[in-house]
């Protein structure tokens, strides 16, 4: 046998043909992982997969996302797309008063006294008493009215 006709006896024997076909990834998620059969094969937006004939697992993820799960049948030389719709997780709503350590239920049963809005209200109408009294107190009760009934002597004040 010649030297050439053993090298391509060879390079047929030795050479396996899997089969193939193609996977495209598409979601709305920018920059979401994707995953086959586990394994992590790159971020959104990303090009098409080769992936071996058979059933294979996909997984889209991104942090504040749901995460998209699906299964795909990929035959041979034949492009299979899929469209991964991952929704917004919900922030939850934290009011001011959670913020501050202050625990709070729905209805506002049981909430303490200083997060209920009459409350507050009762507070602001003490503060601007306290600074109205603060002013007089300040002027030393010598306050005298200008104008035409200002700065006159006690008589003029008989004459109403």
């Amino acid at each position: 046998m010649t030297p050439a006709l053993l090298l391509l006896a060879l390079a047929q024997t030795s050479t396996t043909t899997a089969d193939f076909g193609y996977l495209l990834v598409v979601t709305d998620a920018q920059g979401a992982i994707v995953r086959v059969d586990g394994r992590r094969v790159g971020r959104t937006p990303m090009p098409t997969l080769r992936l071996p004939v058979g059933e294979h697992e996909v997984e889209v993820e991104e942090i504040g996302y749901g995460r998209f799960v699906a299964r795909v049948t990929i035959e041979k030389d034949a492009f299979s797309r899929i469209e991964a719709v991952v929704t917004p997780r919900a922030i939850p709503r934290i009011s001011p008063a959670e913020r501050l350590g202050i625990r709070t239920d729905q209805e506002g049963q049981g909430a303490p006294i200083i997060t209920r809005t009459w409350f507050l209200a009762l507070a602001g109408v003490v503060a601007a008493a306290v600074v109205a009294t603060g002013f007089v107190l300040a002027s030393g009760g010598d306050f005298v009215p200008e104008g035409e009934l200002g700065n006159t002597s006690t008589r003029d004040w008989e004459r109403f």
